[in-house]
């Protein structure tokens, strides 16, 4: 089936409290109730999961704020935080999360060693040095 451009009007049914949430958006953003929908199925129409996320723009804030970046599309997020990784101590409250760069640099120097076990011998080895223990 070929992609084109065609329009098709429908009518729809909502709740009240949907259509009085888009006519607020609507009265903030200069836009109709209609082109919101419009826009927002057109955002929205790859959304295809039965258990799918989304993130209003609180949460997509608190989100940005967590991880100090800015996202605009999920595969951002993702990539992400494949490429960060986050340590814990005794599943304790301290996190270090470790940026990319400094991943691939560690990458380099294991040595034949697991990632883990490299990681822990340094942060031991700094922790020690830092205190006066080496």
């Amino acid at each position: 089936m070929s992609e084109t451009n065609a329009k098709v009007i429908i009518k729809i049914e909502v709740p009240q409290d949907v259509y009085d949430n888009y006519d607020r958006q609507s009265q903030q953003s200069g836009k109709t109730v209609e082109e919101l929908m419009q826009d927002r199925l057109d955002r929205c129409k790859w959304h295809t999961g039965t258990q799918g996320l989304y993130f209003d723009d609180h949460w997509k804030h608190e989100l940005e704020a967590v991880l100090a970046k800015s996202f605009s599309r999920p595969k951002e997020v993702i990539d992400y935080l494949t490429r960060t990784k986050e340590l814990r101590f005794n599943g304790g409250p301290i996190r270090i999360m470790l940026n990319d760069s400094l991943m691939k640099r560690l990458q380099t120097r294991k040595f034949g060693l697991p990632f883990e076990k490299v990681v822990e011998r340094e942060v031991l080895r700094g922790l020690e040095e830092f205190c006066g223990m080496r």
